[in-house]
């Protein structure tokens, strides 16, 4: 099965594809691997669970609206046409971050959103994303306020989301047209058997 026929991709506000490289959730060994909490991992009562981390991102789209395309795919790593990365090929296509372009640089900036996310970047580091775009009343200066709300579901928050968003907060290029305005993390426990409820292995 696809990636598109389990969470798929979509447009965000600043007109590129968004969860291009999420993790397929047919891909059972992944999502053990990375999604699903286990009782080794310190908590035996979420094993079979997930920690969600969830951020509202404000997108400045005056400023962003203000710069050209290819500072934007610079900023990305892809191409907004399609979503393949700058490297070449179709949307699900792997990033070759070695290629050089024309000018003998990296043809994906190092420093881009698709680098510094990418797991070849991240010790193999991978989260289940999902993103919802939002559109609230302008704020008192007039500026628009829409941006994304963002979810990750993964098997260790801190090993994970956290050492990712770290690495994000340093180096990405999108950090000059967006701002973090909320932040919430969850422990998502793990389903029922027939009688069971919601929270039953901590409470029981």
């Amino acid at each position: 099965m696809n990636r598109i026929a389990t969470w798929g991709t979509r447009g965000d506000l600043f007109g590129f594809r968004d969860g291009t490289n999420n993790i397929n959730t047919s891909d059972r060994a992944a999502m053990e691997k990375f999604v699903w909490a286990k009782a080794s991992d310190g908590a035996s009562w979420m094993a079979g669970g997930s920690y969600l981390a969830v951020r509202q991102i404000r997108m400045l789209i005056k400023d962003w609206d203000d710069s050209v395309l290819e500072e934007q795919e610079d900023v990305f790593g892809r191409a907004k046409s399609t979503g393949a990365p700058l490297s070449g090929g179709s949307e699900f296509t792997q990033p070759d971050f070695s290629k050089l372009a024309s000018n003998g640089k990296p043809a994906i900036n190092p420093e881009s959103h698709v680098a510094l996310a990418h797991p070849q970047h991240n010790g193999g580091i991978r989260i289940l994303r999902r993103a919802f775009n939002y559109a609230n009343s302008d704020d008192p200066k007039g500026a628009a306020d829409v941006g994304l709300l963002f979810m990750a579901y993964q098997r260790d928050l801190s090993r994970q989301f956290v050492a990712m968003q770290r690495q994000l907060s340093e180096h990405d290029l999108l950090n000059e047209y967006i701002q973090h305005t909320a932040s919430a993390a969850f422990a998502a426990p793990p389903g029922t058997a027939p009688g069971g409820y919601i929270g039953e292995t901590l409470l029981a």
